[in-house]
């Protein structure tokens, strides 16, 4: 198992390093998925997932929101990217970022359309390193 990351071990520096890299934490996944009987979970999305799901049909990606992890600031990028404006995301603010109409949520599709984009388009997720968090 690849324990890299927790441990403040350093990425790979090379080609090699990093495809080496990639089948260990593709490994550690699997045997998870496995550990947990993962693979063909029969369970829908919980209720409040979706609503924590951005879409940007125009890159095909679907951003997944995690509070205190900079959401604004990701989501101002989110809402720049899906009206291709010519501006700083400064410039956005807040209020707008958070009630703007203009970045659709997974929840607001219809179930079907919902399983077509989780499997068609790239899933973003942004996180903190958990040990900064330590005092």
């Amino acid at each position: 198992m690849c324990y890299r990351l927790f441990l403040g071990i350093p990425g790979p520096t090379d080609t090699q390093d990093w495809l080496t890299s990639q089948q260990c934490d593709k490994a550690t996944l699997n045997s998870t998925h496995l550990k947990y009987n993962l693979f063909h979970s029969e369970n829908r999305l919980s209720p409040e997932v979706p609503g924590q799901l951005f879409v940007a049909h125009n890159h095909k990606c679907i951003y997944y929101e995690v509070p205190k992890v900079c959401c604004s600031n990701w989501k101002r990028i989110l809402l720049l990217l899906t009206i291709n404006l010519n501006m700083e995301a400064s410039e956005a603010k807040n209020e707008t970022v958070h009630n703007t109409a203009l970045i659709l949520r997974l929840c607001s599709y219809s179930p079907d359309q919902q399983v077509e984009l989780l499997t068609s388009y790239k899933k973003v997720m942004f996180t903190r390193d958990s040990l900064e968090w330590l005092v």
